[in-house]
């Protein structure tokens, strides 16, 4: 089930770090306190939140910044469900991610139009786009 408004609690922010890089989880945590542009939105099964999304709130455009689900959870679709939840309860017209080989198969598997795109970063990036 979509959940709107998620706050960042102790497990929240457990479940983020799952996708944020060790360097940067602190100050990346603290931006979803501290900006207006920034919203947390989760997908929860039998009242428990198993996969949270980080998205900018530039509608009705917007950046996925961040994504996770928890270990026991992954691979059954619930990330998949909370990004289309969110798309079409935010009545966004287009959701932008930007990711690396690793996760790309997800986004296109989820409905994500994919393209590579030049990155600062070792390996290929990727900027993948779901679309109304």
């Amino acid at each position: 089930m979509f959940v709107a408004g998620v706050l960042l609690s102790e497990p929240v922010a457990a479940l983020l770090r799952r996708a944020m890089s060790d360097h940067s989880a602190q100050q990346e945590l603290g931006a979803y306190e501290a900006r207006a542009d920034r919203d947390l939105y989760g997908w929860s099964v039998d009242h428990e939140l198993v996969s949270v999304a980080g998205i900018s709130n530039d509608r009705p455009d917007a950046e996925l910044l961040h994504l996770a689900t928890s270990l026991e959870h992954e691979r059954h679709g619930h990330a998949g469900a909370l990004l289309h939840a969110a798309f079409t309860e935010l009545a966004l017209r287009q959701l932008v991610a930007e990711t690396d080989g690793d996760a790309v198969d997800f986004y296109r598997i989820t409905g994500f139009e994919i393209a590579s795109v030049a990155s600062a970063w070792p390996g290929s990036r990727y900027r993948c786009t779901l679309r109304r």
